[in-house]
């Protein structure tokens, strides 16, 4: 790798810990409901504009819906008027039967604003319900169809009761419609399902108490660590607790077998596949195609006579349907190649369970953030230079599945793939420091060359072979703060890491901007990049971003946290935070996000003027920044600078100095300047819509 500069250490994660323990895991700030005063005065002006109870026939009402949704997705409209219209383009949708538009209004309400999202959506899912005019199994599915989604959104994150409730509400409008039991077969069904998984969540919990006071109890391993495996599909979170679990279990001799160090992939292959004969769906595709990894990873070594046995398992695996493939609703393709689907709705989500084509969402240059990249039938090729990357407008939380195919033509340095983690960016090296160690990158500050092995978070040495085409898979479980990634090239396992979100960073030469999306590094070296693409597991999102990469998973709040309010500067309606400590730019990006803020971006000269005055005389990161092919400064949404202010004694300084900072000491430094990303500088975080109304 060779950077000459190096990222700063400041302490940052003990910071970062004491403040998400201070601010907790709070939604992002919405709007309150207006009251019924203003929801009164409001649809009085809308009658005015719209004529909504002039609207008799059904074209009128389809046109009116059209009309007031782009009225919604105004962002100047204020939250009181958009309450407002959106309760109207509901009620006019279930008037319709037009049950997409409705989801659709009641998703934007339950993001904009104080409401119960459960609440919201079973409360018109049910008034939908109770206007169908057929009631046959085929006439309804569209509705059970949504029901379903609800119900096991909710108990996918253990929400039993919440999914009990949505099904008795349905039940006793189907009662009260006197819709025959034959027709709502599917619900019953679904209830079922329902309560043999709260059964077993239930047993979870029970013995993960009882691990809390007794950690080697072996009955109590074994139950959370099965359920790790077949609920949630977190080997790594599940081996730990069944390596401690009864010796007369099977599982237990598998698990610790695999967490050797030394562990034979055929060995450890054969050990799951054997326990997965005794065993029935869901728990034995699960445990087939985990022993399939473990066999891919063994097939290159193999002699003639053995690997004709593994590749006749694989084929059975092969075989098998994918957990996410069966839960999701579209037909097309789940296979990981060149035609995945890009599977996204309107609205920019992400389909769970297929996989999404990342490279078609790439646009040149506008997503490039450094370097010379190009496109050819669908390939990114990369020529020589520093840290070229680009990053992808999508952005994701929770559990999922990425993988990435690559040359590298020439050269010896490192290709990298970054990716987030939670609020936490960081990444996989390959090929680093001229192929001394791949990995993951950072852990607990360190870089993948300086991490104990007995993290089995990577390999050292380890040289790519140019010329060669290869395969990266990463997976991603997130459950809470404690996350697993495992990583295999070419299905060789190299990346076997479970620990604390919070442990986790990425280093300033593979920032993106913002925290939640992906990209690409490629060092010094000729590479290219033929495909990378992302599985979103069920319980998870995945977003579209939009040109102005407005980010759904993590909003702007309106304001600052309550624990930091007080710390916190004043000018007119808005909050700044500075921080005490310095840090580079990827730390400083971190802690915006941790406190659903945004780096500070100045918009007048009297905002200037009022940061210059109260900042301390410190050096402080602002959100502007520019490709290293424009000199044109943008803010973190990806939008020109509106108001620039007067650069510092000697500024703009330097071609890798594309992020902007502005130094408030009173000497002839101050002023803006442009900074390296790894220079330690004081974050300035602010919160709400830097221009709102579009002004």
């Amino acid at each position: 790798m060779n950077h000459t500069k190096k990222s700063v250490v400041v302490g940052l994660a003990g910071f970062l810990t004491l403040l998400l323990a201070q601010i907790g895991h709070a939604q992002p700030a919405r709007a309150p409901v207006p009251s019924d005063q203003q929801q009164k005065a409001t649809a009085t002006v809308l009658e005015e504009g719209y004529g909504v109870s002039k609207a008799s026939s059904a074209a009128k009402k389809q046109q009116l819906v059209k009309t007031l949704v782009e009225a919604a997705n105004n962002p100047g409209l204020p939250k009181d008027e958009l309450y407002v219209v959106l309760t109207t383009v509901i009620s006019l949708a279930q008037e319709l039967r037009d049950l997409r538009a409705m989801t659709s209004a009641v998703e934007q309400l339950i993001d904009a604003f104080a409401v119960d999202p459960f609440a919201e959506q079973t409360k018109h899912l049910v008034r939908y319900l109770e206007g169908a005019s057929l009631k046959t199994a085929m006439a309804l599915k569209p509705i059970y169809d949504e029901i379903t989604t609800l119900a096991r959104s909710v108990a996918a994150e253990n929400r039993y009761r919440e999914a009990e409730s949505l099904l008795d509400q349905v039940d006793a409008t189907l009662t009260k419609m006197k819709v025959a039991a034959s027709s709502r077969q599917s619900l019953t069904d679904l209830r079922k399902e329902i309560t043999v998984m709260k059964e077993k969540f239930t047993a979870f919990e029970k013995a993960r108490s009882v691990l809390e006071s007794k950690p080697d109890d072996p009955d109590s391993n074994y139950i959370v660590g099965r359920w790790f495996v077949t609920e949630e599909r977190a080997w790594m979170l599940a081996l730990p607790h069944l390596a401690k679990s009864s010796n007369a279990k099977p599982w237990q001799a598998a698990a610790a077998l695999e967490l050797m160090p030394d562990a034979e992939p055929v060995k450890v292959g054969d050990a799951w596949w054997e326990i997965a004969q005794d065993e029935a769906d869901p728990e034995k595709r699960e445990l087939l195609l985990h022993a399939g990894k473990w066999y891919e990873q063994a097939l290159p070594n193999l002699t003639m006579l053995s690997k004709k046995l593994i590749q006749q398992r694989l084929v059975v695996i092969a075989a098998l349907p994918k957990p996410e493939a069966k839960a999701a609703s579209s037909s097309k393709s789940q296979s990981g190649t060149s035609n995945a689907p890009l599977t996204i709705n309107d609205e920019g989500k992400l389909q769970t369970g297929q996989w999404v084509d990342l490279l078609a969402m790439v646009k040149l240059p506008d997503h490039v953030l450094r370097g010379k990249w190009r496109e050819d039938s669908g390939t990114m090729i990369c020529e020589p230079s520093a840290d070229a990357r680009f990053q992808v407008p999508v952005a994701l939380r929770g559990s999922y599945e990425l993988t990435c195919e690559f040359t590298r033509r020439a050269g010896g340095e490192n290709v990298a793939v970054i990716f987030p983690v939670g609020p936490v960016a960081t990444s996989i090296i390959l090929s680093g420091w001229n192929g001394a160690a791949s990995g993951l990158h950072l852990i607990d500050g360190r870089e993948s060359k300086d991490v104990p092995t007995a993290t089995r978070a990577g390999v050292r040495p380890s040289k790519l072979q140019n010329g060669h085409r290869y395969r990266l898979e990463i997976e991603v479980t997130q459950n809470n703060d404690v996350a697993a990634i495992t990583a295999t090239l070419d299905s060789k396992m190299f990346v076997q890491w479970k620990g604390r979100v919070s442990q986790l960073s990425c280093p300033w030469f593979n920032r993106l901007i913002g925290q939640h999306v992906v990209g690409i590094n490629v060092h010094q070296s000729p590479a290219d990049i033929h495909k990378l693409e992302v599985r979103i597991k069920q319980g998870s999102k995945g977003f579209r971003l939009s040109d102005d990469w407005q980010n759904p998973i993590a909003p702007v709040a309106s304001g600052p946290p309550k624990a930091i309010a007080d710390k916190c500067l004043t000018w007119k309606d808005h909050k700044y935070f500075i921080s005490e400590k310095p840090m580079n730019l990827t730390e400083a990006q971190r802690l915006a996000s941790l406190m659903e803020g945004r780096l500070l971006t100045i918009s007048s000269a009297e905002e200037e003027a009022f940061i210059l005055k109260e900042g301390r005389g410190l050096a402080l990161w602002m959100s502007g920044w520019h490709r290293t092919d424009s000199n044109e400064w943008r803010d973190e949404r990806n939008r020109p600078l509106r108001h620039f202010g007067r650069w510092g004694f000697r500024e703009p300084s330097g071609f890798d100095e594309c992020q902007l900072a502005i130094l408030t000491a009173t000497n002839n430094v101050r002023g803006w300047h442009d900074g390296h990303p790894s220079s330690a500088l004081h974050a300035i975080v602010e919160w709400g819509e830097e221009y709102p109304n579009g002004k």
